[in-house]
């Protein structure tokens, strides 16, 4: 490690050599301060190369609990961290083991999990998620250095792409056929819903907080991450609606 006053800015600089490769940086007004920072980032490429180091011994379970709580940290929806937990713990897990080295897994082992699972009476939807998640997880590996390439890479994930399927909305007949089904609390909800498009879980989400009335928006929670919203003019319907709402006011709606 070498610490040298610039010439040319007048500013403190490092110079680092580290396993064949060389890191200069400088702008620090005090060699104190270049020398904190030194030492900083020399620890940080100490903890990846033992990380890197570590990761040919990584399990299966060791991989998968790593990538649910970097999901967590950056802001997954509790939604989406109980679909990942299902997924890998229901049918993943069971089926690669948790005593797996995730650098043992290759591509001829990914395949035969979807050849296990189209036996089953599932959707390919289905089995699209869970190999969705697979791939997220094996990307997450590689970023952290636990493996070098992920196998996926070498996937055919054609045979259980979804068939594209176009859906038949509902008539206004058929709408106002529900909704004659329902009464009071329900019937508003149901307003609710036809008014803003949301999903249900989307819907459940929301909360009184969300609501500008004299602006006339409403707040749109998505649930696939904790900073999904969007803003949604509010029509007349959708104002009465959240006014009849009102009697049954709660902390959502």
């Amino acid at each position: 490690m070498q610490i040298k006053k610039r010439k040319d800015t007048g500013k403190w600089s490092y110079q680092i050599c580290f396993h064949g490769k060389r890191y200069r940086q400088s702008g620090w007004s005090t060699k104190d301060e270049a020398q904190k920072e030194a030492e900083d980032f020399q620890g940080k490429l100490r903890r990846e190369a033992s990380l890197a180091a570590s990761g040919s011994a990584i399990t299966f379970i060791e991989a998968v609990n790593g990538f649910l709580a970097y999901s967590a940290r950056i802001g997954k929806s509790e939604n989406r961290l109980r679909g990942l937990y299902s997924n890998f713990h229901s049918f993943l897990l069971p089926f690669f083991t948790a005593e797996k080295r995730l650098k043992d897994i290759t591509h001829n082992d990914i395949e035969a999990f979807i050849d296990e699972q189209c036996k089953r009476t599932v959707s390919k939807n289905t089995i699209t998620h869970y190999v969705t998640d697979l791939n997220a997880m094996l990307n997450w590996a590689v970023k952290e250095e636990i493996i070098d390439i992920n196998p996926m890479k070498k996937v055919s994930r054609k045979r259980i792409r979804p068939e594209k399927i176009m859906k038949q909305g509902f008539t206004p007949e058929e709408i106002k056929m529900a909704e004659s089904a329902l009464d009071k609390e329900e019937r508003l909800f149901f307003r609710f819903l036809l008014f803003t498009g949301e999903r249900l879980t989307e819907a459940l989400s929301s909360k009184w907080s969300d609501i500008d009335y004299k602006n006339r928006e409403i707040i749109i929670r998505g649930t696939k991450t904790e900073g999904s919203l969007r803003r949604l003019d509010m029509c007349d319907g959708l104002h009465s609606t959240l006014k009849g709402l009102e009697a049954y006011k709660t902390e959502s709606l």
